[in-house]
């Protein structure tokens, strides 16, 4: 029996522009007092008219070219009506009957493949205020902000292609390392930069049978889509099988319980009644313009990830690394630019300094460390100087601090030990002392032979040449007779 799922996606992207779509505030404003951004235009008082800011345009068209969108040259803006208090004037402007861009794809890597991800439209519209119900000092009440009404949002709908809960998730990430890429949208869900909603229904295609289509609305992060789709999926799959009726509705993503909660049904909603927008004329772009934008799209994120992995030989999980993380990238890519081994340093890039980092919320951009430091520390490693063990012990004071590792190493009174009679001595405590293990890597199990490595390392807290307790152990534990 193949029963899969049918995902679409609608995601809201915030456009980075410095004002808000139809009027002059600022969008800047998420951490700004409540209703400090807003004027008569955005709060929809009697007499006002939108005025179209043009860098919103600008920034749609740049998205659609990296969607491969087609563009149309001639669009235009509709009202959304509907009664709520998050859009005081009653409707919304956005575009539903001629959108500024149609007909694109998206290329994703998921489940170790590419697919191409259709892209049904691309439009414009503005963002709506925030409501806080009931805040625990006035239970009673709701209280709306309006800052962040009529800021400019692009929203990309793309069609039923994705198979999985992880290709939804990685069409999020993907566009969003787009749009940081163009420099039209932070890509924080944190903070509301990016919103998504998201469309699931499962299909029996032995019996021919469909459930009914689910939204789940709202969703705040990567992790969060992923797992609200993997539930929904397992849901509506086991009333496939029951045979029980399911119902086209809304629903939410309950983190707390980690289910999806009915919201509404599809049928209990209004109607929006979209009209045209009359105080907004048509936009009508040239096509000369149009190529004019296309010349600064940059290298885009697919584009780089399939340049790193030829380039370098990076795998895809670490080329997609530097692309999330791209501070990391620059970074590497000037250490390799020096001359420096492109294995050591992805190994150090991608382990424990992005440990470190993501422990102390930082980019390496925001540290001391530099391509002569870490050059440094392979270097000494190589020449056996110090070992990676001692190393990896200082990469916190050498994120921290402009100190040469010469100096960090006699602040800290650490030294390599080379000593063949010291480490003769403590690894033949670690094999007297654990004789069972020591039997059952001479019956066999010589996969031991790192655990009585580990164990004199940390004996000798790490000081040690491993290669020459690899020796010294494996010599011991074969009934060899060495001496210092």
């Amino acid at each position: 029996m193949a029963i899969k799922p049918q995902i679409g996606l609608e995601i809201h992207a915030q456009l980075l522009t410095k004002t808000k779509a139809f009027c002059s505030c600022s969008s800047e404003s998420f951490d700004a007092p409540p209703n400090t951004h807003i004027c008569d235009g955005c709060t929809g008082q009697p007499g006002t008219l939108p005025k179209l800011n043009a860098t919103v345009v600008e920034f749609a068209v740049k998205a659609a070219l990296a969607l491969n969108c087609h563009i149309n040259e001639r669009s235009s803006f509709d009202r959304k009506n509907y009664f709520y208090p998050d859009l005081v004037k009653g409707f919304q402007i956005t575009q539903y009957f001629r959108p500024i861009a149609e007909n694109g794809s998206l290329l994703i890597h998921a489940d170790g493949r590419k697919k191409k991800v259709r892209i049904r439209r691309v439009h414009i519209e503005e963002d709506t205020g925030k409501l806080l119900h009931s805040p625990a000092d006035r239970p009673e009440c709701a209280f709306i902000d309006y800052n962040r009404c009529g800021i400019a949002l692009l929203e990309v709908v793309t069609e039923p292609d994705l198979d999985t809960p992880k290709e939804a998730h990685a069409f999020m990430e993907t566009l969003r390392n787009t749009f940081r890429t163009l420099g039209i949208c932070s890509g924080d869900m944190e903070k509301g930069a990016l919103r998504c909603d998201a469309n699931i229904s499962v299909r029996d295609t032995d019996r021919g049978l469909v459930t009914a289509r689910v939204e789940i609305k709202n969703v705040n992060s990567f992790r969060f889509v992923e797992k609200a789709l993997e539930y929904e999926f397992e849901r509506l799959k086991a009333a496939l099988l029951s045979g029980e009726k399911t119902v086209s509705e809304t629903r939410g993503w309950d983190q707390g319980s980690r289910s999806t909660v009915s919201l509404r049904s599809k049928g209990e909603e209004n109607t929006y009644r979209h009209f045209p927008e009359p105080d907004l004329p048509d936009i009508v772009l040239e096509r000369a313009w149009i190529d004019r934008i296309r010349t600064t799209i940059p290298e885009l994120p697919m584009e780089k990830q399939d340049r790193l992995m030829e380039q370098y030989g990076l795998t895809m999980a670490e080329a997609k690394t530097f692309l999330d993380e791209p501070e990391l990238e620059t970074f590497f890519v000037a250490a390799v630019g020096q001359g420096l081994p492109v294995k050591a340093v992805k190994n150090w890039l991608l382990g424990e300094i992005q440990k470190t980092l993501k422990e102390r919320a930082l980019t390496i951009d925001r540290t001391t460390l530099t391509v002569a430091r870490l050059a440094e520390i392979i270097e000494w490693i190589a020449t056996g100087k110090t070992t990676t063990h001692i190393a990896k012990t200082l990469i916190p004071d050498l994120l921290e601090n402009d100190i040469s590792l010469e100096q960090l190493l006699s602040e800290k009174g650490i030294s390599r030990i080379n000593d063949s009679a010291y480490v003769i001595e403590v690894s033949k405590k670690v094999v007297e002392e654990h004789p069972e293990q020591a039997e059952a890597y001479r019956f066999g199990k010589t996969g031991l032979l790192k655990y009585f490595i580990g164990l004199v390392m940390k004996e000798t807290k790490g000081q040690c040449d491993t290669s020459l307790v690899q020796e010294t152990i494996k010599a011991l534990l074969e009934g060899n007779n060495i001496e210092g």
